[in-house]
């Protein structure tokens, strides 16, 4: 066996240091140039904050039209505006990340407006064209062009009364007279203002700069309609007929030509009126609003044929609780309020929600108030409608005591029902029971939900007090169909042990709030999986219950909602008296239902999708958006006491359009404040030198140390 000498030994070593340590900067650019061409990386912070929601990456990648985001936002006023460099940063940031998940489909830029101008122009003058705005252009064309035939006509009527002012004015002293002066100052002006919005009219049709169509128009009807009054009380005067102002002497030879006005007047100020009244309708066309929204502080989201302003304070919301720990107001909303805009202007198709009712006054959109100071109750819905619409669906509400038929919502691809329990109507004799909803309404509604394969049913308990106590009206419906009993007799409450007497229990929650319920477990489904952080709370909750076996045609029926096993909750019999004065404690009865129950259920059958919710007041805004004091150090903040009660809801309706791709949560926290950001100058060139080539030299230079050293 051959014994290789210190000469070749070194020279092996050499090389193989050599090689490795090629090998190692190869792989370094090789991964630099990975992440840039590829994107990727690997969240490790604890809330996810480097990279979007799962339901924002599947919407990315499913685009098949090219999105573009563009960031507006200043830090000239840092110095005094304590949080604008945070904010941009953050925006910044999260650009960055729709960038990297959305790959060729998502361009993102950062403007800052104080130096880009440029740049806004750029963008206004892109998004002009789409057929949106351009075809709303061109209506306002024809009214513009017509405005020089009205300016013409109004010009020759200005210049001839001026010619005759100024003939009396030559042979008369009337200089001095109050009228006179005024007559000739207001036409004088009339003139002026007419050349004067004659030049932003022929901007507005030339297109050089911004579109302003609406903004000339705005300024049309203003002269215009001030020359009409001008003229109006000027051949009033002309003709003697102004008390305040009478015609000073004239000569006889131009009285005539004075008292005639209202005949010279008519036929302009006709032309002049019917202008006005052509184009009252316009206003600014919604570029200009466009451009409007365009403040130092928005995201815009683009398209091919779509464009979307996120005003500062929807990407940046006031913050429930108030400051946050380093004394910010705001919470940032960006994920939220963008993937909502990517998802209006590039879905295919949009789902109706029909909100089912009995009676009673609309359940999303507050009545107005018939006197002053009058109160009117808001509606119940309203808040939780606003966050179905910023999710792409189109809300109608269907009264099935008066509508035999649902509502045709256009526009609609597909409808989701969602029934309420229904309450019982007053009669208009008092003396008449209640009117409760009919067989034949239920029947509508469960054909209406057959029809369009997706319904939820909001259930809750029944009041003893009211007609026909103990038959839920969609009850045997639900049973028969999908093999789900609702327990309307009883309802769920919470409780904890008597201060007083052990072994006893007394109500969690004051009076005004006895039913609510807390406890609430998750089971596993799409629908609740992302939720399990987050508390549910429900009011008046009527347990559910699963029939032994499935009716024919179901194919699955999932607890998604349950109350777990536990001691401080149970199901009381809404049949039997509860002493709610008792001192000395309560506990469960014979006829009360102990957990484990269901709260919650989610069906599939053949041809249908359907949820059952024990509650119909839950995702109602009293609930959804209730907030509780929650103390942080030494501050007490307002923070969302049931969070995922709207999450539910939404995340239901996704599920049953087959869109649980979308299922999500709202924002989530920093778990660790972000790095300072580097400002250009010596430091940051350093960095990004030792980074490039004085790192790597370092290497090599060890490297050949260590060579060397082994060669002696």
């Amino acid at each position: 066996m051959a014994v290789m000498n210190a000469s070749r030994r070194r020279l092996l070593f050499g090389v193989n240091l050599g090689v490795n340590v090629i090998l190692a900067i190869a792989a370094t650019v090789l991964a630099v140039w990975a992440a840039g061409r590829y994107g990727g990386r690997v969240d490790l912070s604890g809330a996810s904050v480097n990279s979007v929601s799962q339901r924002t990456r599947n919407l990315l990648e499913k685009l098949d039209k090219p999105v573009r985001i563009t960031g507006i936002y200043s830090t000239a006023l840092k110095e005094v505006s304590r949080f604008d460099q945070k904010r941009r940063d953050t925006v910044a940031d999260f650009l960055d990340l729709y960038d990297n998940a959305g790959r060729e489909n998502v361009t993102v830029r950062m403007i800052e407006p104080t130096r880009d101008q440029a740049e806004i122009e750029s963008l206004v003058t892109r998004v002009s064209k789409l057929p949106r705005f351009s075809d709303e252009l061109k209506a306002y064309e024809s009214p513009l062009r017509k405005y020089d035939e009205v300016r013409a006509a109004l010009e020759a009527l200005i210049t001839k009364e001026l010619d005759l002012l100024d003939r009396a004015g030559a042979e008369t002293n009337v200089a001095q007279d109050i009228g006179f002066t005024y007559a000739q100052r207001s036409l004088s002006e009339m003139r002026t203002t007419a050349t004067e919005t004659a030049d932003l009219v022929e901007n507005a049709l030339s297109g050089d700069k911004r579109p302003i169509p609406g903004s000339a128009i705005a300024a049309v009807r203003k002269f215009l309609t001030r020359a009409a009054t001008g003229l109006d009380w000027m051949q009033m005067w002309m003709s003697g007929g102004a008390n305040d102002f009478p015609l000073p002497p004239l000569p006889p030879e131009l009285v005539a030509d004075f008292h005639s006005a209202p005949g010279r007047f008519a036929p302009t100020l006709d032309k002049v009126r019917k202008y006005i009244e052509e184009i009252k309708p316009l206003g600014l066309t919604q570029i200009e609003t466009f451009y409007s929204q365009l403040a130092d502080k928005t995201i815009v989201v683009e398209t091919d044929n779509a464009a979307e302003v996120m005003p500062f304070d929807v990407v940046w919301p006031l913050r429930e609780g108030g400051p946050g720990p380093d004394g910010d107001n705001r919470d940032f909303m960006g994920e939220s309020v963008t993937s909502s805009a990517i998802l209006r202007m590039t879905a295919k198709d949009r789902t109706a929600v029909i909100f089912v009712r009995h009676g009673g006054p609309s359940v999303l959109h507050s009545l107005q108030a018939n006197l002053p100071g009058q109160a009117i109750p808001p509606a119940p819905f309203a808040e939780i409608a606003k966050e179905l619409e910023s999710e792409n669906f189109l809300l109608e509400e269907w009264d099935i005591s008066i509508e035999p038929d649902p509502p045709t919502v256009e526009h609609a691809a597909r409808t989701i029902y969602v029934a309420l329990t229904p309450t019982p109507l007053p009669q208009p004799n008092p003396q008449l029971p209640p009117e409760m909803i009919r067989p034949e309404q239920v029947d509508r509604l469960f054909a209406a939900v057959e029809a369009s394969g997706m319904g939820v049913f909001l259930m809750a308990s029944i009041p003893p007090e009211y007609p026909n106590a103990g038959q839920h009206p969609f009850g045997a419906k639900i049973r028969d169909m999908y093999g789900v009993n609702i327990r309307e007799n009883y309802v769920a409450l919470e409780f904890q042990p008597h201060p007083q007497v052990p072994g006893k229990w007394w109500f969690k929650w004051p009076t005004n709030l006895r039913s609510l319920l807390s406890n609430i477990g998750y089971e596993p489904h799409p629908i609740v999986n992302p939720l399990t952080s987050m508390a549910t709370g429900m009011i008046n909750a009527a347990p559910l219950e699963l029939t032994e076996k499935a009716p024919e045609g179901v194919k699955t029926r999932t607890v998604m909602l349950e109350v777990p096993a536990t001691d401080d909750v149970w199901a009381i019999d809404l049949r039997e008296p509860l002493d709610a004065q008792a001192e000395s404690g309560l506990a469960p009865r014979d006829g009360d239902l102990r957990p484990p129950f269901p709260l919650g259920v989610a069906i599939e059958t053949d041809h249908s999708k359907v949820v059952i919710y024990a509650n119909d007041q839950f995702v109602a805004d009293g609930l959804a958006f209730a907030s509780r004091p929650v103390q942080v150090g030494g501050l007490v903040f307002q923070a969302a006491a049931f969070p995922a009660n709207k999450e539910i809801l939404i995340n239901t309706l996704h599920w049953l359009t087959g869109n649980a791709d979308r299922i999500a949560v709202g924002p989530r926290g920093l778990d660790a404040p972000r790095l300072d950001r580097l400002k250009p100058g010596a430091t940051l060139d350093f960095l990004r030198l030792f980074i490039v080539a004085i790192w790597p030299a370092l290497a090599l230079v060890v490297g050949a140390g260590v060579w060397m050293s082994r060669r002696r």
